[in-house]
């Protein structure tokens, strides 16, 4: 409750920070702000991991993500040395503290980006992965459609595209 939080504790939501030199942009969900420490937090739909699974107990991209955004705020001029990531499936606040292995991983992840905006050919789509349907690119990348291409595959193993339109419907 509002009535409970430190007088000091400052909230901001829908924030945007960048760092150039570690080639990252982001979209703080809520920045929490208190004592002169910036902290990110991250809402994310589903559950947190099983405890001890992954560094952190959050997901890898979880992980990557908030990293991330605790180094902007640092190439801003914030002191933030931990990101909190929020699961709402399960009501579970996680805070990660941002060591030198998640910085390592933001790192890799930004080369690995970028070798891959590089290649001639995008890298093949996943197969029959449970992530595509709620997938924001789904209807770009087309996984199903571009794996019966290539494979030469059942096309009844496609999944129907539905438009937010009925009137677009084919």
């Amino acid at each position: 409750p509002a009535d409970q939080l430190a007088p000091d504790l400052v909230k901001a939501r829908s924030v945007t920070v960048a760092s150039i030199d570690e080639g990252v942009i982001a979209k703080v969900d809520l920045l929490e702000a208190e004592g002169g420490t910036v902290t990110p937090v991250d809402y994310k739909r589903g559950s947190p991991p099983d405890p001890g699974r992954y560094p952190g107990d959050v997901w890898p991209p979880d992980r990557v993500q908030s990293a991330a955004q605790v180094l902007a705020l640092r190439a801003s001029g914030y002191h933030s040395d931990q990101a909190v990531v929020y699961y709402a499936a399960s009501k579970t606040r996680v805070q990660m503290p941002v060591d030198d292995g998640a910085v390592a991983q933001v790192r890799w992840a930004v080369a690995e980006a970028r070798r891959v905006s590089d290649l001639a050919l995008p890298p093949p789509p996943l197969v029959d992965s449970p992530k595509c349907p709620r997938c924001s690119i789904v209807n770009l990348c087309l996984p199903d459609e571009t794996n019966a291409l290539i494979r030469g595959g059942d096309a009844a193993r496609v999944r129907p595209l539905i438009t937010r339109d009925h009137d677009a419907r084919p």
